[in-house]
């Protein structure tokens, strides 16, 4: 069954949907219904030592409040709180529709962005970097660490 402590309520409604059992283990979910097929679920000790992802326990200390009747101002995740400038919208909607834009972008981020991000060094920080070797662009800055520190520390 799901832990409270890292059950999204959605997950929950989809694992009772799909009539599996399941649980989680912090940064991963593991379905024991299909895992009792294989013995005991694999243990990852890297998994084990990660921290609860602290954006959960805000959420749930968050909504708990809520539910107590607290105003609550959300500053988590950067989530915007108002609309989308509409000229934002607008652009958005004319690239979408562009054939061009219907693939994924080149894993390290297309080369205009990561020339605007050098740019953006030289300007703030007064420091070129080359946008070829020492610019890329991550899904966020969680990923963007993650890789970081798999790219450069040791085990241990």
């Amino acid at each position: 069954m799901w832990t409270k402590r890292h059950r999204p309520p959605y997950l929950a409604q989809q694992a009772a949907s799909c009539g599996h059992v399941a649980r989680t283990v912090p940064g991963a979910y593991v379905c024991e219904t299909l895992m009792a097929d294989q013995g005991s679920p694999r243990r990852f000790a890297r998994i084990d030592r990660l921290p609860p992802y602290v954006f959960n326990i805000t959420a749930e200390l968050k909504m708990a409040a809520r539910r107590r009747g607290e105003d609550i101002i959300d500053l988590s995740m950067g989530n915007p709180d108002g609309a989308t400038p509409p000229h934002i919208v607008e652009k958005l909607v004319t690239v979408a529709q562009r054939e061009d834009t219907h693939g994924y972008s080149t894993s390290r981020g297309i080369p205009r962005l990561r020339r605007a991000i050098s740019n953006w060094y030289k300007k703030r920080y007064e420091v070129d970097i080359d946008p070829e070797s020492e610019a890329i662009v991550t899904i966020g800055s969680k990923e963007g660490l993650a890789h970081l520190m798999l790219a450069t520390l040791d085990q241990g």
